[in-house]
């Protein structure tokens, strides 16, 4: 697909076109918390009564609580129970920071529906109930599971069935 980066023109286009748009969702193949014109285009969908859902990594959350606050809906990946999980998964990532942020939100935002997006591995599938209940306990409303399908050696197979079904019956 190629790179491609929002520009400080693309978003006025954009914001052209929010009062015929009901629902809005930030998402991409990076991490949206990354623009630096965010903070220019959030305003304007309030202004427009746009809905909002965003879906991000969650690692700059503590930095965009003001504006995150304003939103719907967040989508935060959580592919993990465990630091050592969730960061052999993400690589890069930091369990620990992605926690805090979550509580952090919960906190400034209490109206926000915050919602997991799980991506369901061979390396994580053993962790679903507890992934379920640290959702829970950050105050996240939803759990979205999806069965990994970009990495050969990690997607579940029919031998993972019973195992994911036992997981769903725990959680």
């Amino acid at each position: 697909m190629g790179s491609f980066s929002l520009q400080e023109e693309d978003i006025d286009t954009l914001v052209d076109s929010l009062p015929y748009v009901d629902t809005v969702m930030i998402a991409g193949l990076g991490e949206p918390l990354l623009s630096p014109h965010l903070g220019r285009f959030l305003p304007h969908l309030e202004r427009y009564g746009c809905h909002a859902h965003m879906y991000t990594n969650g690692e700059l959350i503590h930095r965009h609580l003001e504006l995150l606050a304003k939103l719907d809906r967040i989508s935060v990946s959580l592919d993990g129970a465990t630091p050592e999980t969730f960061e052999t998964l993400r690589v890069g990532g930091s369990f620990e920071r992605v926690v805090a942020n979550l509580r952090a939100l919960r906190a400034a935002a209490p109206s926000v529906v915050l919602v997991t997006s799980t991506v369901v591995s061979k390396r994580n599938l053993r962790e679903v109930a507890d992934i379920v209940a640290l959702a829970g306990s950050l105050g996240m409303q939803e759990v979205h599971l999806s069965p990994v399908d970009h990495t050969p050696e990690i997607a579940l197979g029919e031998e993972d069935v019973a195992m994911f079904r036992d997981q769903l019956a725990l959680a």
